[in-house]
């Protein structure tokens, strides 16, 4: 039975401080030992009792005097503007600085972003200070953490971009190369072969050096042709999801019934829409990558802002139909659709999807499943396709305005 903490202070404190000790020759081991219990303490919801409570405060108490350790030694310096041999942008620990004064000021920098490193999302938080400041390449950490290394540079590149804009530093941008971020934006167009030009060339290039970039392509190139669509003359949606990067994916399909006045309309203001004719709402947790149309042009929006939501209109169309795919990308800054392991069944994982249109539609949900999965168990939805790199677990049909659609699963991964 996992105790209160109170009683675990009392029950450890002795072998804490002799813990401590042994590996400091001053007098700061008491302070450190009430660091340890802090951190403890904090993390002790997290804690799932096993017996092996001393091994968990022993790993908590060694971070801490690392830390400590640190601090004592003269303090690294970061540079804000090097690519790594991941070909992502990273924070460059360099030790040596011409002058007093510039120490303090890179010291200073240090500081600032440590702080705010401490306010990052936990995942982001965590490949950040394993990548930056333990030094562990993307593969270990992928390995460590049990996670795709697509989703270590992904994770890693979004803290990045967050201290950088709190610190309000702008993001060296590297044209000779396309990054993973980059090719997110690209990626659904570039699965409906709509990308063409240098940037395809570019893409192509990309996924020659990234395989976490090149199985989703892959698996949604073959997803694509399995989607069953409404008549022409129903509102059409799908909706993808890759939760490890929590990319989210979709296509609409309107119908303007109304299409030749709205062609004339547009004629007349230079290819401005009337209010009203096309309109991308989301959570504002989601954050847009791209808007395209289905030629593969980019679209310049507007954004309206309310408590909670996002509204985004096109300004203006290169390309109208009487029936009009857009198709968006998201990063999904949120963890609800994450799969969630069981923690009676280790190896046991649980995923779930949900979308409200507020219009008439058909509509499609697609959850990416790791391709190593096992005993996929539908609760709610259609069924799953297997797409070669990953297999996805899905939910097709109608739904009326205020309608929820839902997806629910299960799966097993087994341990090698």
């Amino acid at each position: 039975m996992k105790q209160d903490f109170e009683t675990v202070v009392r029950e450890e404190m002795a072998w804490l401080s002799a813990y401590v000790r042994r590996k400091l020759s001053h007098g700061a081991w008491e302070d450190l030992v009430q660091e340890i219990f802090i951190k403890a303490f904090r993390a002790y919801d997290d804690y799932e009792e096993t017996g092996k409570r001393r091994g968990w405060l022993a790993r908590i108490a060694d971070n801490t005097m690392k830390n400590y350790f640190t601090r004592q030694a003269p303090m690294p310096t970061l540079s804000l503007d090097l690519p790594d041999e991941d070909g992502d942008t990273l924070f460059y620990l360099a030790k040596d600085m011409e002058t007093p004064e510039e120490r303090m000021l890179e010291q200073e920098q240090i500081r600032q972003i440590l702080q705010i490193v401490s306010r990052l999302s936990k995942t982001q938080r965590t490949v950040f200070s394993l990548r930056y400041m333990d030094g562990y390449s993307v593969s270990d950490i992928s390995k460590r953490l049990g996670i795709p290394e697509g989703t270590v540079k992904s994770q890693s590149y979004y803290a990045i971009r967050n201290i950088r804009k709190e610190l309000g530093i702008s993001e060296q941008i590297r044209r000779d190369m396309m990054t993973c971020k980059e090719y997110y934006d690209v990626m659904l167009i570039h699965a409906l072969r709509l990308l063409t030009g240098e940037k395809k060339k570019t893409a192509e290039e990309h996924l020659k050096t990234c395989k976490a970039c090149a199985d989703m392509v892959t698996a949604l190139k073959n997803l694509i042709p399995k989607m069953q669509f409404g008549e022409d003359t129903t509102f059409s949606h799908f909706a993808i999801l890759f939760p490890n990067e929590h990319l989210w994916l979709t296509g609409c399909r309107s119908y303007f019934p109304d299409y030749e006045k709205i062609k004339r309309y547009m004629d007349e203001h230079d290819g401005a829409l009337p209010r009203g004719t096309i309109n991308s709402g989301s959570d504002d947790c989601f954050e847009l990558y791209n808007i395209y149309d289905e030629k593969g042009n980019a679209l310049d929006c507007e954004v309206y802002r309310t408590k909670g939501h996002i509204d985004r209109v096109p300004k203006t169309l290169p390309y109208f139909a009487k029936n009009l795919w857009i198709y968006e990308t998201f990063y999904m800054d949120w963890h609800g659709f994450d799969y969630k392991e069981s923690k009676e069944a280790p190896g046991l994982f649980y995923g779930s999807m949900t979308n409200n249109l507020g219009v008439d539609a058909k509509s499609m949900l697609f959850h990416a499943v790791p391709k190593e999965a096992e005993n996929i168990r539908i609760k709610r939805g259609n069924g799953v396709h297997d797409c070669s790199t990953y297999k996805f677990a899905y939910v097709d049909r109608y739904v009326a305005d205020d309608d929820r659609i839902r997806l629910d699963y299960s799966f097993q991964i087994r341990e090698t």
